[in-house]
């Protein structure tokens, strides 16, 4: 509600209060009038009464005297003008009382009016909100189930990522092992460079020439038939064996890329 209607609303209640105040003080007003009226009718019956009373009753000429009845004359004729402005005033008030009371009345009708159209303002105005909070509940809800979705996503995705770093470690670990083996490799081909002409020499003072000599032409006879050929050779049966033997290490090819 904004600040104009909080404005007219006090406004209202206001006016509202002060109309309730004015027909009470006017009821009060006239609720006094009333009292005086019937206290005067009181008392003028009773003045009739004993009027009456006096008339039935006969006088005695020496305990009444003339005075006293004259004085009495003028009370009741003065008493007359006193009802006839009271009687005016209690006409007076009940008009006034009546015009306060069709214009309480009539602003109580436009108050009632004015209240009907705010209360169906604020009515509008709360449908509205409660629409756009229902909008806002299931757009949140609908994020939620998106946000739950995308865990479930970013879960799988860190499973994933877990077996992509074993892999990975694995791989790592291969790939060092694979580093170590090439490392002794490369230091065993450098000792073998670095000494070409003693390590030749200790092959030859240990193996037959001709064995040697075969040895060079083995990629040639690797067939079965070679082979046993070679073998079933008298002269040549241990060197043969001792040569396939040395033409299967790396030492052998270094000493024919050497020769």
């Amino acid at each position: 509600m904004s600040t104009f209607d909080h404005d007219t609303d006090a406004q209202m209640r206001r006016r509202v209060a002060d109309l309730e105040r004015t027909v009470a003080t006017l009821k009060s007003q006239h609720t006094e009038s009333l009292r005086l009226l019937h206290d005067e009718i009181g008392r003028l019956q009773q003045a009739c009464a004993l009027d009456q009373l006096s008339e039935l009753i006969p006088t005695d000429p020496q305990s009444h005297s003339q005075a006293e009845m004259a004085t009495q004359t003028e009370t009741h004729e003065s008493s007359f003008p006193f009802l006839a402005s009271l009687t005016e005033q209690l006409i007076n008030a009940e008009a006034a009382s009546t015009l306060a009371l069709s214009a309480f009345a009539s602003q109580s009708s436009q108050t009632t009016a004015q209240f009907a159209a705010l209360f169906q303002t604020l009515s509008s105005q709360v449908k509205e909100r409660d629409s756009v909070i229902v909008q806002l509940q299931e757009t949140m809800t609908e994020r939620d189930s998106q946000l739950e979705a995308m865990r479930a996503l970013v879960s799988k995705q860190a499973v994933e990522l877990d077996a992509v770093k074993k892999r990975l470690a694995t791989s790592e670990a291969v790939s060092t092992q694979v580093k170590k083996q090439l490392a002794s490799f490369v230091s065993a081909d450098v000792l073998v460079r670095e000494s070409p002409r003693r390590t030749i020499t200790r092959t030859r003072t240990r193996l037959h020439p001709r064995a040697i000599q075969i040895a060079h032409h083995l990629p040639r006879f690797q067939s079965q038939f070679h082979w046993h050929f070679l073998s079933a050779h008298p002269c040549l049966r241990p060197q043969t064996q001792r040569a396939r033997t040395i033409a299967k290490s790396p030492l052998l090819h270094v000493v024919h890329d050497r020769s």
